[in-house]
């Protein structure tokens, strides 16, 4: 009488604390145990038992006896859990409008050493863990690994970071006195992609820094900057003073 064991192996290393043992027994009559309970034989002989495993090294005996018979099989089965790396946020592909996102998560093991981006951050009594993260416009890719021991998880998160249309007059503040026209007008706008007009006039941008000439009247002067995103449109009105001296002045 024989009994062959197909899974798991002998040596085999999991990772998780419940294993699922599958075998036949050559006498489907024999009584079959595993670590001394018996389990349910199939007129074939095969036989499938669950079996809670423990952290390190696991013994598991099989053995089968029918009238004199009797087999003994031994198994070593080692359990090393992984960290339990979950994330609670953001979700695995998300759209931000800010430029930093906070990522947040959970191990299983409070002894797992967690990185987001190779920096190592801070875990508490219960496994959680959080870390501010910088973004560039565009797609970011954020990886959170938990490494406990030799067994590590990781994480990839793709997080597209979407400016929101935005402008800032930079040149001029509002009030300003001038001598001279025209003035040059620059800011910022956020999304370098936006057609932006200085007073319905074109202004040129590159990299984000919008530039325009601004003729001037003498006296008070409202200056309108237009940023246009597909149907998103933003403005910004900034007052400047044109008081001409010398050659200027009529």
């Amino acid at each position: 009488m024989t009994i062959n064991i197909y899974q798991p192996r002998n040596g085999d290393k999991v990772t998780e604390p419940t294993i699922s043992l599958q075998g036949k027994v050559s006498e489907p009559k024999a009584e079959v145990k595993v670590n001394g309970k018996a389990v349910s034989v199939t007129g074939t002989g095969s036989f499938t038992v669950k079996i809670d495993i423990e952290e390190g090294e696991n013994l598991i005996t099989i053995s089968a006896v029918h009238k004199k018979l009797s087999f003994d099989r031994a198994l070593t089965i080692y359990y090393e859990p992984l960290p339990g790396l979950e994330i609670e946020s953001p979700d695995v592909s998300s759209e931000v409008t800010e430029d930093r996102v906070t990522v947040k998560g959970i191990v299983a093991r409070p002894d797992s050493v967690v990185t987001v981006n190779d920096i190592e951050v801070d875990i508490d009594d219960v496994g959680a863990f959080s870390m501010d993260v910088g973004l560039v416009p565009g797609e970011n890719t954020i990886m959170v690994s938990a490494v406990l021991g030799n067994r590590t998880q990781s994480q990839a998160l793709s997080v597209a970071y979407i400016p929101a249309l935005a402008i800032d007059i930079t040149s001029h503040e509002g009030g300003a006195v001038v001598t001279e026209s025209p003035v040059e007008l620059s800011g910022i706008v956020t999304v370098a992609d936006a057609v932006v007009t200085v007073n319905d006039i074109d202004a040129d941008v590159t990299d984000s820094i919008f530039t325009a000439a601004v003729e001037l009247t003498e006296g008070e002067n409202a200056v309108t900057v237009t940023a246009v995103l597909g149907e998103e449109t933003v403005t910004q009105t900034v007052t400047i003073v044109y008081e001409p001296t010398g050659e200027n002045a009529e």
